[in-house]
């Protein structure tokens, strides 16, 4: 567990240091604009109405929540799985996959570590997202679409 831990740190400092804001910036700004472009479809395209077809399929009236789930796990999968590929790729190119095959340590730990990094950090940025979402909702029911009961 020691190798998974030592990598996870690693890539903290390496992100940190490398991309202070931007990284963090830059990867929140893919479920901003998701949530943002929905609530901006919403108003002007459905007149910030909620049709019962919407209610009855998704179960709920609640738009923007559903939204912001659906980009919150579109986050996890695309940031978190694809993070740990980028990895080993970066690895390759930085002409370091080499010593990692040839290290005592086991790959296995040091794949964890950087899946542990990756969903720490898209963890923080969903629950930042959903308290954004949260924030921006001024009334937790939302109008019926005109002609809708």
């Amino acid at each position: 567990m020691s190798v998974a831990w030592a990598t996870l740190r690693r890539s903290w400092l390496v992100t940190k240091r490398a991309y202070p804001w931007s990284y963090f910036i830059g990867t929140l700004l893919l479920g901003v604009f998701t949530i943002g472009l929905a609530y901006l479809g919403l108003r002007a395209v459905a007149g910030g109405g909620i049709s019962a077809e919407f209610r009855g399929k998704a179960g709920t009236g609640d738009y923007l929540g559903y939204i912001a789930v659906g980009a919150g796990a579109y986050m996890f999968v695309v940031h978190g799985i694809l993070w740990t590929g980028k990895a080993m790729i970066q690895e390759q190119r930085e002409g370091t996959m080499g010593a990692l095959l040839v290290a005592p340590a086991r790959r296995l730990p040091y794949l964890l570590g950087f899946s542990a990094f990756a969903f720490t950090a898209v963890a923080v940025e969903v629950a930042v997202l959903f308290a954004w979402a949260a924030s921006t909702r001024s009334d937790s029911r939302m109008p019926y679409a005109r002609g809708s009961t």
